[in-house]
């Protein structure tokens, strides 16, 4: 009976230490969970400003682009043209910031979808880039072929319309307003508008001059590089709407 005892008493001590070793493990294991919470909460407002600058950035670049155009500036062309890795690199690196906060704090359901989303978001300025890109290579096709913009105050009004489209939305990346939304939403009516007037004002100048067809058409196609660049702004910010706040 004593024998009996004595392992009685073994077996109730031992699973006494191991629901203590259980406790303690529970504690230790929801405190890393909690700590990585704030981390990912942390780390997606860091992802959100930096999404800001690379707006400011696509901003500059694309209004850079637009009076490259208007001036006719083969040189300042030339300079986006080769500028444009540069942007690309800071896409790619926030796109690998992304994947790497994945893989690191491995978020689940609004937190995953959230890091996803400004993933994709980012691809879309990476289009934004690649058509202020190719409004640049316009440029310096135009100016060889001594071409005159079609109306330079309505393509100046699209431009900058643009502009503050990109300005808007940088807004919107730090303070999520839907009024703002709405008002993006208007410009890029806007926009769109002006590309129908110069698409009407291209098929008068070609009936008129059929010689300088080819100058017309890179002359339409910025008005609807921008207006693409419009939609794709437009886009982003509903999915800016869409994080959580």
């Amino acid at each position: 009976m004593q024998v009996f005892s004595l392992l009685a008493g073994e077996a109730g001590g031992r699973g006494k230490r191991l629901k203590a070793s259980e406790g303690l493990l529970y504690t230790s294991c929801h405190g890393v969970q909690s700590h990585m919470a704030v981390d990912v909460v942390e780390k997606i407002a860091h992802l959100r400003a930096r999404l800001g600058t690379l707006v400011l950035h696509l901003r500059d670049k694309t209004l850079a682009a637009g009076l490259a155009f208007l001036d006719f500036d083969d040189q300042a062309a030339q300079q986006i043209v080769s500028s444009h890795t540069q942007i690309e690199s800071e896409i790619a690196a926030f796109q690998e910031e992304c994947c790497v906060a994945i893989a690191r704090y491995q978020p689940v359901a609004r937190d995953l979808h959230d890091i996803m989303l400004l993933y994709r978001i980012s691809y879309d300025f990476n289009r934004m880039a690649g058509l202020s890109l190719s409004v640049a290579r316009k440029t310096l096709k135009v100016v060889r072929e001594a071409g005159e913009p079609l109306d330079r105050e309505t393509m100046t009004a699209q431009i900058e319309q643009v502009g503050a489209m990109l300005d808007d939305c940088c807004k919107l990346v730090t303070n999520p307003q839907q009024a703002l939304t709405h008002k993006i939403k208007q410009a890029n009516a806007e926009v769109t508008s002006i590309k129908r007037q110069m698409k009407e004002a291209t098929d008068r100048a070609i009936a008129a001059h059929p010689e300088d067809t080819g100058v017309m058409f890179y002359l339409f196609a910025v008005s609807r590089h921008y207006d693409r660049i419009a939609d794709l702004t437009s886009s982003v910010c509903e999915e800016i709407m869409a994080l959580k706040d």
